[in-house]
């Protein structure tokens, strides 16, 4: 079996998007083989695509994804 997690993370702006990305990229490298991984910018929304033939493993990339993200929007709420 095989599972697949398609996110989207829509930003304020492209300029958001594109901080974020940089922020999450260096955590999202070095996947093990049995795991794919994929992050494109589209505009102001952040597209990502986890595989996996271990549904733990992808759901903990997820749950990473999201926490990481809402501690850049907490942060940068506080930079304002």
């Amino acid at each position: 079996m095989k599972v697949r997690f398609d996110l989207s993370l829509k930003c304020e702006d492209e300029a958001v998007a594109d901080r974020l990305r940089a922020v999450l990229l260096p955590d999202n490298k070095g996947f093990p083989k049995d795991q794919g991984f994929t992050m494109a910018l589209e505009g102001s929304t952040l597209k990502f695509r986890i595989l996996s033939r271990r549904v733990m493993p992808a759901l903990s990339t997820v749950e990473s994804i999201l926490l990481d993200a809402n501690l850049f929007h907490q942060i940068s709420r506080l930079s304002i």
